[in-house]
């Protein structure tokens, strides 16, 4: 594994298969920008992440979709449009536990999607 420190708080050690030794219920925020395009396991990583936020604490998710300029130069890998990349995050973090879940923003092939661990 590795260890990364966040911005001078507390490091957050990532194993190779995408899940964190981080204690349960010890985050209040999580971000993801760039990363689930790139996890071959996104399902394990969104179950360890709501694992590891504490009720209320909140998942930030900015992916890219594929379809920005590469997809208007035509070398674009992806296969699901933005509105349906979209639609598909919103659906794994709900079936994951997080609620409620919302799609802030999609423009130029990028998706911002929040979600948040209920609790008090």
């Amino acid at each position: 594994y590795r260890e990364i420190a966040v911005f001078g708080g507390p490091s957050i050690a990532f194993v190779n298969d995408g899940g964190t030794l981080q204690a349960d219920g010890t985050l209040g925020l999580c971000t993801m920008f760039d990363v689930l395009e790139h996890v071959a396991a996104e399902d394990r990583l969104l179950r360890d992440v709501h694992r590891v936020l504490r009720p209320g604490g909140r998942l930030l998710v900015l992916l890219g979709t594929g379809w920005g300029i590469a997809a208007r130069l035509g070398i674009s890998s992806s296969a699901a449009r933005p509105a349906e990349r979209g639609r598909e995050l919103a659906t794994a973090l709900e079936v994951t536990g997080f609620r409620p879940v919302r799609v802030l923003a999609e423009r130029e092939g990028i998706i911002f999607v929040e979600g948040f661990r209920p609790g008090s």
